[in-house]
């Protein structure tokens, strides 16, 4: 989680493990900053593979 610094702006990611498409949604919805209408919004992408390094 943290920001993406792009030329045409400043945006975040998070990558977030669900049980599938539903659950990424509701957690999406869930988040208070977008329940406070505060002008964000969000975009689910599946990512099937991951390489993580620890």
């Amino acid at each position: 989680m943290g920001p993406v610094f792009d030329a045409a702006g400043t945006w975040g990611l998070a990558l977030v493990e669900a049980a599938d498409d539903a659950a990424a949604r509701a957690l999406g919805a869930d988040d208070p900053v977008i329940r406070a209408g505060a002008g964000f919004a969000y975009t689910l992408s599946a990512v099937p593979n991951l390489i993580l390094r620890r």
